[in-house]
């Protein structure tokens, strides 16, 4: 008799735990581990139908497949939500979920992204990638982090280049002399046009395209996809390819908002963000060359540099930079180092 109560306790035992088990109650944890359902906002300086657009659509893509529509992304074009110059603070106060932004937009917060964003910090192509996969960066983003915004996945818009109103090759500095060169309005930018060789004027990106038209300006730096996208080709007659700089933009996110996400969600965000940042990378990297092709067609004359020619400009606008230290006075001098010997 008593094996037999016994074995009853240990049956009832058993159902009883598989029922608590099966329990789909407010305490368990659903099929996703957890994952809770959240819409998130994300918005974008630019258009939808250019790379990092597409990028973007990846992004959304990705994220709500992997959580199977717990967690859906609602995109915003064009800056319809925050200013390109407000979007940090918004997403710092968790006003705004994600945003691409630029490190000259977050140098109040980390002092060494003054240095990303001066001329030729980069030598080429490869050495921006090797600096972006480094622990270099990983320090520099964790300490953005610590300010409230984390950086997710980076994208390489491709080179800026001179893009000037007159038919001329860029090799030196002089061949800037007098050009009222349009740079964003910033004291970074500013400094870098003059370090170029132009005289800079602080025009807003939306302003472009008349300023150039009306000679407010008679040249300005984008990358090639950008010159396209607003149609500079109509009001320019020159591209030197100076490669001075690779415009850069952060996938980014409220470090309020990810501090919300359990584990699991926080690696689908960051992996989505990796691949659909590389995706847009590719994008611009294939657009390049049948852009070329483009503005030959319409008319501007596209001047690719020799090494030469390019390894002595640099050197002259790298020269002006630390002969006038008002921009590199404050520079960490280790890390710009460091960022030089990047192999």
């Amino acid at each position: 008799m008593k094996k037999i109560l016994a074995l009853l306790m240990v049956l009832v035992l058993t159902l009883g735990f598989a029922a608590c088990s099966s329990d789909d109650g407010d305490g368990g944890q659903d099929d996703q581990g957890g994952i809770p359902e959240m819409s998130i906002s994300l918005q974008s300086s630019g258009i939808d139908s250019v790379p990092l657009g597409e990028g973007y659509k990846k992004f959304k893509e990705l994220v709500e497949e992997k959580t199977e529509g717990k967690v859906t992304v609602d995109l915003y074009w064009s800056s319809s939500l925050f200013a390109q110059d407000q979007t940090a603070q918004a997403l710092i106060s968790n006003n705004l979920d994600m945003a691409n932004t630029q490190s000259s937009f977050l140098t109040d917060y980390v002092p060494e992204f003054n240095m990303l964003s001066s001329a030729y910090i980069f030598k080429n192509s490869d050495h921006w990638d090797t600096f972006y996969k480094s622990d270099i960066a990983d320090e520099l983003f964790e300490k953005l982090a610590d300010n409230g915004v984390r950086v997710l996945g980076v994208c390489n818009l491709g080179s800026r280049t001179i893009n000037l109103t007159e038919d001329k090759k860029v090799t030196t500095r002089d061949d800037l002399s007098g050009v009222k060169f349009r740079v964003p309005n910033s004291d970074v930018w500013l400094f870098m046009g003059e370090a170029l060789g132009g005289n800079p004027v602080g025009v807003p990106y939306s302003d472009l395209y008349v300023s150039l038209q009306t000679g407010v300006v008679n040249g300005q730096d984008n990358p090639l996809a950008n010159i396209k996208e607003i149609s500079l080709q109509e009001v320019t007659k020159s591209i030197t390819m100076s490669q001075h700089m690779f415009s850069t933009e952060w996938l980014a996110i409220s470090e309020k908002k990810w501090d919300e996400m359990t584990p699991e969600l926080q690696q689908i965000f960051k992996d989505a963000a990796v691949e659909a940042m590389e995706l847009a990378t590719e994008g611009y990297k294939a657009q390049e060359d049948s852009i070329k092709e483009f503005m030959t067609e319409s008319g501007v004359t596209v001047y690719e540099l020799t090494d030469e020619e390019l390894a002595g400009y640099r050197q002259e606008v790298v020269d002006y930079y630390f002969a006038d230290d008002s921009m590199t006075a404050e520079w960490d001098m280790d890390l710009y180092e460091r960022i030089q010997n990047l192999q």
